[in-house]
């Protein structure tokens, strides 16, 4: 089957759903194209030059990447637009067209074009109602109104209608989570009969236990046996993530045996280097490539989220670890005896649950760890996700 993604940003070198859908997609041995900007997604901290990845085509884990030119955007609101989609889709003259989301001018056009030239299509959602500017509420009520009202003047006048167009246009819309699913029905109003549900996944062959890297991380980092080592990864920078409130547990005088490793943008080192705790009981990496972030999960005890969900919480249970998560994620499905639900940035919380799980018995924690690569390998691995895609497309 010859399969087309259209999507305005790709950045294999980081993961991310589109490029985990279409590798796995052509290790199942279809022929995968993805058409996109020349440039990868404008994520806070990375300047506008190190953006650019250039025009032509791309070889990157047995699919293609078309990179078209970028004749406009306006990098803060993903308004994007590139020059010669409806030339790339006459040469690859796709089976399917999978649009990435709506939110985009390039997904609008993409949508347009198959409709027109009756290519069947269909469309994933990712978004959700959540309060990214909740941070601000309590001690900038001011701009916290702005920010609000702006961001939902877009959400809700242009970008509702070109979700909408590419979404009607669509045979099926695929939310990757439940709260995704409920955007859909009850702010976009998609008929629930083609709506296709379809967790996200993670790729278990490079989120894997690796004890010769737990042994080696821990020992450079100088882990005693006797500590527990709490690891999170931010991915992009956002203060919406708390993640000065979560270092607050290192306050608590009961887990002195609690150390803590966070993986992130160097952005955040601003909220550490205040800490006294930095550098003896908090440790920071800036970001490393996705290939390489099973080796820091390896050597990490339990993985924490505090306020966010994040494709992390998966990569962490591949790689056997537990987890505590927000107790919004219930019905995501993440924890079957494997971890955690706190309330939401509630700090007394954390810290009791991470109590619990450091008095758990050694055998209680390996039933854990064997537990979360279970739900991953059974519910959430991308080999599941892209194989449950092919079968939508072939449906009628």
């Amino acid at each position: 089957m010859k399969i087309l993604h259209v999507i305005g940003y790709i950045q294999p070198e980081m993961g991310y759903e589109e490029h985990y859908t279409a590798k796995w997609q052509a290790i199942i041995g279809h022929n995968v194209h993805v058409v996109t900007s020349d440039r990868i997604y404008p994520f806070k901290g990375i300047q506008k030059e190190d953006r650019i990845r250039g025009t032509g085509v791309f070889f990157e884990s047995g699919y293609k990447i078309h990179r078209l030119k970028t004749t406009f955007e306006i990098s803060f609101s993903e308004i994007l637009f590139v020059k010669g989609i409806k030339n790339k889709i006459q040469e690859i003259k796709p089976d399917i067209i999978h649009i990435h989301g709506g939110r985009c001018p390039v997904q609008f056009y993409a949508s347009y074009l198959a409709k027109k030239m009756g290519i069947k299509s269909v469309a994933d959602h990712h978004q959700f109602e959540y309060d990214i500017y909740d941070y601000l509420k309590r001690d900038q009520k001011t701009k916290y109104s702005i920010l609000s009202f702006l961001r939902n003047l877009q959400e809700y006048s242009i970008r509702k209608l070109m979700n909408l167009y590419v979404y009607n246009n669509a045979k099926y819309v695929i939310p990757v989570r439940k709260m995704s699913e409920q955007h859909l029905l009850k702010k976009l109003k998609i008929n629930k009969n083609k709506i296709y549900f379809n967790p996200l996944g993670v790729d278990a062959e490079i989120f894997k236990f690796s004890k010769e890297h737990r042994i080696l991380i821990r020992r450079r980092m100088g882990i005693l046996k006797n500590e527990i080592l709490l690891i999170h990864v931010a991915g992009s920078y956002n203060p919406y993530k708390k993640l000065d409130k979560i270092i607050k547990i290192l306050e608590d005088k009961q887990l002195k045996n609690i150390k803590m490793l966070v993986i992130g943008p160097e952005k955040y080192l601003t909220s550490f280097n205040n800490s006294k705790y930095f550098k003896r009981r908090l440790f920071f990496i800036s970001m490393v490539s996705y290939k390489k972030l099973f080796e820091y999960y390896s050597a990490s005890d339990i993985a924490v989220w505090f306020s966010n969900y994040s494709v992390s919480l998966l990569e962490a249970m591949a790689c056997e670890l537990p987890i505590i998560c927000p107790d919004f994620l219930k019905e995501d499905g993440l924890i079957e005896e494997n971890g955690f639900f706190i309330k939401k940035e509630d700090i007394k919380d954390l810290i009791k649950q991470i109590k619990i799980y450091s008095l758990l018995s050694k055998e209680k924690i390996e039933i854990m760890r064997k537990k979360s690569r279970e739900i991953i390998l059974s519910k959430f691995s991308y080999k599941i996700f892209a194989n449950n895609l092919i079968k939508l497309y072939k449906s009628e």
